[in-house]
Parts: C-alpha cells; structure tokens; sequence
C-alpha cells in the first residue's frame, strides 16, 4: 500500500465576535473560498468555529490575513486563532473528500 501525502492543509480557525455578530461572521465565513464550513457556537471561549481546507501554507496565510481579519463583527482581527494546522494522508481517508 502507497502512502501519498496531499498537501492540503487544515486548519479550525477560533474567532470572538463582537456581541450580536456572531451569526452573521459565521454566515460571511462559509462564503469565502476555503472555508469548508464555519458556526456560531453557543457557549465557551469562541464564537465561531471555522474548518478551512487549502492547498498550501501559503494560501492559508494568505486567507487568514486578507480575508478573515478583514470580516466585519470579528472582536479582534487580528488575532484569530488556529487550533490545528497540518496535511493529510489521502490514503488514510481512502479517497473521502470531505474532511472537514
């Protein structure tokens, strides 16, 4: 069995919202290019959960800081945070697409 990396990389971005935004920043997430999905949360440190899959490091940080530090509603722009950040094996998904 061959192992082939996918570059890909992954990242559950963290974000507070300022106080009545959190819908609404969750909404304009899921419509950028990358962002797989993203949701308000309901209790805890963050607002919003944001599951990102792009094809490299670069791409990442280029989102990161073009596109989400620049949504409206987000409390800190600056800092968002990255919970995971790493690639996959695509043979250990067996071909599944949808992660996350």
């Amino acid at each position: 069995m061959d192992i082939v990396a996918h570059q890909d990389t992954i990242a559950f971005v963290l974000v507070r919202t300022k106080l009545g935004t959190a819908n609404k920043v969750a909404e304009t997430l899921s419509a950028l290019k990358g962002v797989r999905w993203a949701v308000a949360t309901m209790a805890g440190s963050y607002d919003v959960i944001a599951a990102v899959r792009v094809s490299s490091n670069g791409e990442f940080s280029d989102l990161m800081i073009d596109k989400i530090q620049t949504v409206a509603g987000i409390k800190n722009p600056a800092t968002p945070e990255v919970l995971v950040v790493g690639s996959y094996y695509k043979e250990a998904m067996r071909g599944r697409n949808d992660f996350p």
